[in-house]
């Protein structure tokens, strides 16, 4: 019988080939494809899938098939620090609404001076886009390290007052009303859902999904996106 699949090329690895083996006499062909939209996810090794035990189990891939809504990951592994020139890439990218995972990696500091030039130059390309951004989630491993648990809180309570700062007046609710901040969570009660401390397994990653999906769902409709 027919069956539908879904092909995730490796996380980490540059595909330089394709080939797909079925059995002879069997047909294989291409279908349309089977997610609605277009929504650009950037961030961090996190939504790169850093540590998940294969390709598709990161919460951007988890996140699409329990949706239907295609995510468009850009995950950067280490390197989602609000720079300019990535801003510059995102700025050309062809997508129906922008999902960030942008506090993970920079320093309180640099979300401090990069974060409003960077929603700026977003909305001024993309205006009438909803623009979503998560805060990072929490690290496990800053159960055990005072200065990682300061450095972690820090991240997110810049994030959090930047918010709370440019949505204060009437004129910044107004300029500012297509850009969101939601929470993340990528942990059970057991707090046992990471590799290392810091990424989520898989199981932690379909945590992350599910926090993550009914407020995004929630954005969307307000844009006819559904």
């Amino acid at each position: 019988q027919e069956h539908e699949c879904l092909l995730y090329f490796p996380t980490y690895s540059e595909v330089l080939s394709v080939k797909i083996g079925v059995e002879s006499g069997s047909n294989i062909e291409s279908i349309e494809n089977p997610f609605r939209h277009r929504i650009a996810i950037w961030g961090s090794s996190f939504t790169h899938g850093s540590s998940t035990s294969r390709a598709g189990m990161a919460y951007p891939a988890q996140f699409s098939r329990a949706t239907g809504l295609q995510m468009l990951s850009l995950g950067c592994s280490g390197w989602c620090i609000l720079q300019d020139a990535f801003c510059n890439v995102l700025v050309d990218v062809d997508a129906d609404a922008f999902v960030f995972d942008t506090f993970s990696n920079p320093s309180a500091k640099l979300i401090r001076t990069r974060l409003v030039p960077f929603i700026d130059k977003m909305l001024a390309a993309h205006p009438g886009k909803p623009l979503i951004f998560q805060q990072t989630i929490h690290r496990e491993k800053r159960n055990f390290n005072t200065i990682e648990d300061e450095r972690e809180q820090a991240k997110m309570e810049m994030a959090a007052t930047i918010f709370k700062e440019i949505k204060a007046t009437p004129e910044g609710r107004k300029k500012y009303k297509d850009v969101y901040l939601i929470d993340a969570n990528a942990a059970d009660l057991n707090h046992d859902t990471t590799s290392d401390g810091t990424h989520p397994s898989d199981w932690g990653y379909h945590i992350w999904a599910e926090s993550v999906k009914g407020p995004i769902i929630k954005i969307l409709k307000k844009y006819g996106i559904k």
